[in-house]
């Protein structure tokens, strides 16, 4: 479900995950589209593929003193629970956003921790400098890539919200 007015649809049971079939698919749809009728925020379902990996978040916002500040950490329920978070100036280099993800206290669990995927670095480290170049060539208010889906083959955005403008 997409919508202007919904931040975390997952605590308002406004994601359905793991459908296999289309009885399944035509269920979530109908439950989905009954559940937004009163949300004038509402721009529609979005469908796609599941993915499985581990959740991360970056985030951009503007911070008066230093301007465009990213903010990178696990994702999902661990961002709010553990709030094992790096922050960086923009824009950042290839070493500094390294930086960013071994500063991290949960690091190990991109490194292939017991039995989850081991995290291509370079590649993450490559995001994080692409978004804060683009913060600071766009100048967007915010940016906030949340989840990330990370595996051993690849990295995926899952969902991306963009404010232009800054703030």
């Amino acid at each position: 479900m997409s919508s202007t007015n919904i931040l975390h649809r997952t605590e308002k049971n406004l994601l359905k995950t793991n459908i296999q079939t289309q009885q399944e698919a035509e269920k979530a749809f109908a439950e989905l589209i009954s559940k937004s009728k009163n949300d004038k925020g509402f721009e529609g379902i979005l469908i796609q593929k599941q993915l499985k990996g581990i959740e991360l978040f970056c985030g951009l916002k503007q911070d008066q003193a230093f301007g465009p500040v990213i903010m990178f950490g696990l994702g999902g329920i661990l961002v709010e629970v553990l709030k094992d978070i790096a922050y960086g100036i923009c824009p950042l280099s290839l070493k500094e956003a390294k930086g960013l993800i071994n500063s991290l206290k949960g690091k190990k669990v991109l490194q292939g921790y017991r039995g989850l995927p081991s995290v291509d670095l370079n590649v993450l480290a490559k995001i994080l400098v692409n978004v804060s170049i683009l913060a600071v060539k766009e100048k967007f208010s915010t940016i906030d890539l949340n989840p990330l889906i990370a595996s051993d083959k690849d990295i995926n955005i899952v969902d991306i919200k963009i404010n232009q403008g800054q703030t």
